[in-house]
């Protein structure tokens, strides 16, 4: 999932929020990474910030296969979806495809 923040006063407020949230707070690591949009009609590369959870996160589940990280997205009671509701993991795996 990517959002794309514009403005320089709109990625300090995002960092500031998602660095406490994901970093301090919940046990994740923040990357620079080039995204490239899936779904996209034209192959254009992004700079982008990525927050990939660390071991020291209590939810870290360790590396694994798709069919693995499938299953475990499948087996989780809920996520949230782009709009903030909660949604099942069908979803989920079906965005990401």
């Amino acid at each position: 999932m990517a959002y794309h923040v514009v403005g320089s006063a709109m990625v300090r407020t995002c960092l500031e929020r998602l660095g406490l949230r994901e970093c301090h707070l919940g046990g994740y690591n923040l990357h620079r990474v080039t995204f490239t949009e899936s779904h996209s009609s034209h192959a254009e590369h992004l700079r982008a910030l990525v927050f990939i959870a660390s071991p020291s996160n209590h939810l870290y589940l360790g590396p694994a296969s798709v069919d693995e990280l499938a299953r475990q997205v499948m087996s989780a009671r809920s996520c949230l979806d782009t709009s903030g509701t909660s949604d099942t993991g069908t979803k989920t795996i079906l965005d990401v495809l």
